[in-house]
């Protein structure tokens, strides 16, 4: 497995304690958003820019998986600004999160690419965008969402994803799933993400970048592009 330090500055996720560790569902979601009355400081996973991750994937990798102009999902978006990264580079988004604060919150503050965000359920996802998307993002979602829901969360996921296309997900890091489940900033194991990916007919176009960010405490994150087995 590959290993790096995390050479954009990144600030961390999740440091702020939420009752559960994981989201049930879509209004768990839209209750945090709501909650937070505008302060992005009260939604543990925003910190009100890109993903430091995502930027150095772009810069580096993203060219040999996707060009402007390709059609990007960005799922469970947020607050908007992973979406506005690839905006800013030219690719066609479709960003979306099923808590509806959240999109209104999105389109306020990007309010030149607003038509770019909708209230969507990956879960249930217009039939349109079956196998529509070049490239289909997931940053930090899949460790909020309760062990039990994850295999169909991530085979909504996977729907939307072209043949030809890549998925790439990031999310925060751990040696031991048990551990993660007492942890007020959750996180996935690489087996376990491996082995989700992979019962879907994903494969890793290598091996899983495993790093560290500069916060302080230093944060653990998982970095994998996915491709379907040809």
């Amino acid at each position: 497995m590959a290993t790096s330090t995390l050479e954009a500055n990144a600030t961390a996720t999740g440091s702020r304690a939420l009752e559960s560790r994981a989201l049930r569902d879509a209004s768990d979601f839209e209750h945090v958003y709501r909650d937070a009355r505008g302060q992005i400081a009260r939604i543990p996973w925003a910190t009100g820019e890109s993903h430091a991750a995502l930027v150095a994937w772009l810069n580096s990798e993203g060219p040999c998986h996707v060009r402007p102009g390709c059609r990007v999902a960005v799922v469970g978006c947020g607050l908007g600004d992973d979406a506005i990264e690839f905006l800013n580079r030219g690719f066609d988004v479709v960003a979306f999160d099923a808590a509806p604060t959240a999109i209104e919150w999105a389109m306020h503050r990007h309010s030149s690419h607003a038509s770019s965000f909708m209230c969507a359920d990956v879960c249930e996802a217009p039939s349109r965008w079956r196998h529509r998307f070049d490239l289909v993002v997931d940053v930090n979602n899949l460790p909020w969402i309760e062990e039990s829901r994850r295999e169909d969360y991530a085979s909504s996921v996977a729907e939307l994803l072209h043949p030809n296309g890549a998925m790439l997900m990031i999310c925060g890091g751990t040696d031991s799933e048990e551990l993660a489940g007492d942890s007020d900033d959750p996180a996935v194991s690489a087996p376990n993400l491996l082995d989700l990916v992979r019962s879907f007919g994903l494969t890793p176009s290598r091996e899983l970048d495993d790093f560290t960010d500069d916060a302080d405490p230093p944060r653990r994150w998982l970095r994998g592009c996915f491709r379907f087995n040809r």
